[in-house]
């Protein structure tokens, strides 16, 4: 990571070369050669992920057709998002574009601790979302949770592992330290804990709309 004066800026490997992963900036900016960036608009935003083609050559994004075959020396790339590896680059972004909504946690959400990381259990966006770094989301679609059951969970990232990174630790009894099954319930069972959660919420604040009107009607000052 780069230490400037306000922040660290995440460090990124894109096929061996480093790049500086700058939410602020919204680019990739090459460690030994800060003139060669990379914009997130030249990429393709795919939610959980950035995915572009990179040309080894000149260590940047390919200027050609994505849709046809390309050279040896392109390789396809996927980054995790930048605000979720660059939360703070993120924050600054935000507040520097005032038609952006900011990301704002509702803690009373239920919370779950997955892999030994707090996440709140998001209800608009259908999601499990880190506490301490916010732009970090695990959707429900890209987990497998049709059954009460197991997932692979990243430590390091905080996240599901893309499903090239699993394909190359084959035979998963290999797999690192950092990447361990995590169980639970099913997605429809999620789904329905959050509805029952949200109308108890919604109870519970026209309960106290309805004890301040009766305060409100008794004269009692608040």
């Amino acid at each position: 990571m780069e230490q400037n004066k306000e922040r660290v800026i995440p460090i990124v490997d894109v096929k061996g070369i480093k790049f500086y992963n700058d939410a602020l900036q919204q680019e990739l900016i090459e460690v030994g050669n800060p003139d060669n960036r990379i914009s997130a608009y030249e990429m393709l935003d795919l939610d959980d992920h950035l995915e572009f083609k990179f040309d080894q050559e000149t260590k940047n994004v390919y200027e050609g057709r994505w849709d046809l075959p390309v050279p040896d020396h392109v390789a396809t790339v996927w980054i995790r998002p930048l605000a979720a590896t660059d939360p703070d680059g993120m924050e600054q972004f935000v507040s520097d574009h005032p038609h952006l909504d900011p990301i704002e946690h509702v803690y009373s959400w239920p919370l779950f601790n997955i892999g030994g990381t707090d996440f709140l259990l998001d209800g608009k966006y259908r999601g499990f979302r880190e506490v301490e770094n916010p732009w970090n989301l695990i959707d429900f679609k890209k987990i497998e949770l049709d059954e009460p059951g197991r997932f692979y969970f990243d430590k390091q990232i905080k996240n599901i592992p893309f499903p090239h990174e699993l394909e190359a630790y084959s035979p998963f009894e290999k797999l690192p330290d950092h990447i361990v099954q995590v169980e639970l319930p099913s997605r429809q069972e999620l789904i329905e804990n959050l509805r029952l959660h949200e109308q108890k919420l919604k109870r519970a604040a026209a309960d106290q709309k309805s004890k301040k009107t009766h305060r409100r009607k008794k004269g009692y000052k608040f």
